[in-house]
């Protein structure tokens, strides 16, 4: 029986453009996963996440690469309601009333640099 080495995460440096992705937190891992209490509406998740970790989000994706950002839903929408509707029904499974696992694309603020952050897992309150 074989273990895998778990990676962390940590800022590194492109060599040939220069710009820095910032591991937040430091030192992740593909295990970790930065837990949020649900019942907020898109905005106020987005503004709590860049306000949190000082970072500009440009995506927010479900697991399965829908950007749930950049649908047709309101931003006023619980964020619960636009991710069901963008998934669809199909998409669901049995986990899906409690929570939401998500990933980000993001940028420091005022910079080109780029963030790496572990996956979200938003609870439905």
């Amino acid at each position: 029986m074989s273990t895998k080495k778990v990676v962390h995460n940590k800022d590194q440096i492109n060599s040939s453009t220069k710009i820095l992705t910032k591991a937040i937190p430091a030192n992740f891992t593909c295990l970790d996963y930065i837990v949020i209490n649900g019942n907020r509406t898109k905005n106020e998740l987005l503004d709590y996440i860049n306000e949190k970790y000082q970072i500009e989000i440009n995506g927010l994706y479900s697991l399965n690469s829908i950007n749930i950002i950049k649908d047709t839903f309101s931003l006023d929408m619980l964020f619960q309601n636009a991710y069901f509707n963008a998934i669809g029904k199909n998409n669901l499974n049995k986990d899906s009333n409690k929570s939401i696992y998500f990933r980000i694309l993001a940028d420091l603020i005022n910079s080109d640099d780029h963030v790496i952050m572990p996956k979200f897992k938003y609870i439905i309150n």
